[in-house]
């Protein structure tokens, strides 16, 4: 094996080594139960039904990512909850997504004159930047972030094998087709690399010969990356259609700013990228647009130097040089455009850097090769040592930051004292080890920096707006409807992310009949404020909503923790409605044995009247009949008791459970009278 071939396994074993401390972290609850820990996508089965479910489901946020669901799913199914073994699979990912980087490296250098004889130093090199950099530690050493680290390996995948696919001598539609397959997983784990459509368009723009005609080289350049364009274009609907179900718009820019300031956000976002990826210090979760001009200079004067600098290094660095300049900016531009708040997410995240930064690193692993060339070369290889020598410094203190809550968030106040996410996310923690004072301290520090801040709705007893949520509850606790969802949207419009509000409207939807609509808002409860009622809940409306399978997941989630005569009268719904009666019988004979003798009023006669409906005439008597013995019946119990007694020919005892109905609630007799099992039984 040359030294050549033997770079991009070099550089695999670099990023174990570097990520590896990754594995003793755990759980920082930071959206990680929507991937990999109680998501409902974590099916304890990996059947082909299952599997299905995988593929074709929204998922909790409305985004669909179905190969991280199924990546997480497989985790679960083999080794449970246990946060080490998933840390361990991100490690393994990173580490061949590091590989490809060092292929795509080699791959460059070959095609260009000055770099070819160095290829084996370009690649291990590229790969060693790209394994080293504290700005990926965020992508493997959070357990929520595999989706950019599978979207980034299957890109970079489709990337190499398109390549080949041009140069390659015999048929190359079998090797299209396989790129376009891992194009299409890449979709599959996170929209998160659209652009290489354009990124192989350049590419094959680049591809030898270059003597070839302008106009050949460009339909050249057209036809190989059309597809993915394309491919990436559906994608991106999707994802698009999916979000505008989802209950809460997606984020935007903080803060009173101007129309000049957010057209100037997509550079400003661009600069934070070039400054952290050359300066890789402070670095944090949240990075928060503080409005202020040192903040905007913070930001906008590293973009300038770098342009600067990388226009000075392609000036007079000859052809190479110039490439691999054009090859970093290229992949920055391409991979960021997405979120640079064209489609406005927030502000800016370390993990968004993972799929553009290759170009950056395929960059700095050529032109150190170039430096290398002449009597400075061992002071140049000395200066790239020192400098990764560096970087791993910087990761290895960077990764105990993950470790927890506590450690995470406290990082994030320790590195900006004033961002209120960081606040926000340590009063969480801090309520939750029962540190009632830390936690106001820590909500009084957010709500001075944001008073409008989203999160806010969610914690502090005393906070005032958490009254519209509570008369919303209360409205619909006794029955008025408008009240209940008026004062819920109130909360909803100062807080978007107020579980309680969402279960609230959801339910209002829901009385009112249209299950459509009462979904997302019941789905984003259950989801993201793990809210055990939402989730039944949500499962009544996806059952009523004709959306069989999504039901089904949430029933699921509910009878994790174990099931319920609730669940299992759900799960019986669904059974019929899949055209399964003996395992719907089977459900509520289940549902029957976890009655308890506590169980509310609403229990015995619901369980009692879909046992009867079910043709179980003796169980629906047995259940009706034991609730009716206790002395806690309603009118309406023991309406359904009589009717079923009626239904099994026991007329006598059904025409005297009958009078007592009446007897205590005259209203009965309307519905008795237009009751068929009844007739001839009414007084």
């Amino acid at each position: 094996m040359t030294r050549s071939r033997a770079a991009p396994l070099l550089a695999a074993l670099v990023a174990v080594a570097v990520a590896w401390p990754a594995v003793r972290n755990g759980w920082v609850d930071y959206d990680e139960a929507l991937y990999a820990r109680s998501s409902f996508l974590l099916l304890l089965s990996l059947a082909p039904s299952n599997l299905a479910r995988l593929l074709t489901s929204a998922g909790p946020g409305y985004q669909h990512q179905p190969v991280t669901y199924l990546s997480h799913a497989v985790d679960h199914a083999l080794w449970g909850e246990d946060p080490h073994v998933f840390h361990a699979v991100d490690v393994a990912l990173y580490a061949l997504l590091t590989a490809l980087v060092a292929v795509l490296a080699r791959a460059v250098a070959r095609d260009l004159p000055a770099l070819r004889e160095r290829a084996g130093l370009v690649a291990f090199a590229a790969g060693v930047a790209f394994a080293v950099h504290p700005v990926h530690v965020e992508s493997y050493a959070w357990i929520g972030d595999r989706k950019d680290v599978l979207a980034g390996l299957f890109a970079l995948g489709a990337l190499l094998v398109e390549r080949r696919a041009r140069r390659a001598a015999g048929r190359r539609w079998p090797l299209r087709l396989v790129a376009l397959g891992l194009f299409a997983a890449s979709l599959g784990a996170k929209v998160a690399a659209l652009g290489l459509g354009l990124l192989v368009a350049l590419d094959a723009l680049l591809d030898p010969p270059r003597a070839a005609p302008p106009r050949a080289r460009l339909r050249r350049a057209a036809a190989a990356g059309l597809p993915y364009l394309v491919l990436g274009l559906v994608g991106s609907l999707l994802w698009l259609a999916l979000q505008r179900g989802y209950p809460v718009p997606l984020g935007a820019p903080a803060g009173d700013v101007s129309l000049l300031e957010r057209l100037l956000f997509p550079l400003r976002c661009l600069g934070h990228y070039v400054r952290v990826l050359v300066w890789p210090a402070g670095l944090c979760v949240h990075y928060f647009p503080h409005p202020t001009p040192a903040a905007w200079a913070k930001d906008l004067v590293p973009l300038a130097v770098a342009a600067g600098a990388g226009l000075v290094v392609a000036w007079r660095g000859g052809g190479a040089a110039r490439a691999l300049v054009g090859v970093a900016a290229a992949w920055l531009v391409i991979g960021l455009g997405p979120v640079l708040n064209v489609v406005r997410l927030g502000f800016v995240n370390d993990r968004y850097l993972l799929f553009p930064s290759v170009g950056v690193a395929v960059a700095a692993g050529g032109l150190l090769a170039l430096g290398a060339r002449g009597p400075r070369g061992p002071t140049v290889l000395a200066a790239g040592l020192a400098a990764c020598a560096l970087l791993v410094i910087v990761s290895a203190r960077r990764i105990p930051d993950w470790a927890s809550a506590d450690a995470l968030w406290g990082a994030q106040v320790r590195v900006d004292p004033d961002n209120p996410n960081g606040h926000i996310g340590l009063a969480v923690t801090r309520l939750r080890a029962g540190d009632a004072a830390g936690a106001e301290a820590h909500l009084a520090a957010a709500r001075a920096l944001w008073p409008e801040h989203p999160g806010l709705g969610q914690l502090g007893s005393d906070d005032e707006r958490l009254d519209d949520a509570e008369r919303a509850a209360r409205a619909l606790a006794r029955g008025d409807l408008d009240a209940a969802e008026g004062a819920a949207r109130d909360a909803l419009r100062r807080h978007a992310k107020h579980g309680a509000a969402h279960v609230v409207v959801g339910k209002v939807l829901l009385a009112r009949g249209d299950p459509a609509a009462a979904l997302p808002h019941l789905a984003f409860a259950a989801h993201h404020v793990a809210d055990v009622d939402a989730t039944y809940h949500a499962a009544v409306a996806a059952w009523q909503a004709g959306r069989l399978d999504e039901a089904g997941l949430h029933v699921e989630v509910l009878e994790r923790a174990g099931p319920t005569w609730r669940s299992r009268l759900l799960a019986a719904d669904l059974a019929r409605a899949r055209g399964r009666p003996d395992q719907a019988l089977a459900c509520l004979r289940q549902a029957r044995a976890l009655l308890q003798d506590d169980a509310g009023d609403e229990a015995w006669p619901a369980v009692g009247v879909a046992l009867a409906a079910a043709g179980a005439l003796h169980d629906a008597l047995e259940v009706l009949g034991r609730h009716h013995a206790r002395g806690a019946a309603a009118p309406g119990a023991v309406y359904d008791l009589a009717r079923v007694e009626a239904l099994a020919g026991r007329r006598p005892a059904a025409a005297r459970h009958l009078a007592e109905a009446l007897a205590r609630d005259p209203a009965l007799a309307a519905r008795a009278a237009q009751d068929p099992a009844l007739r001839g039984l009414l007084p």
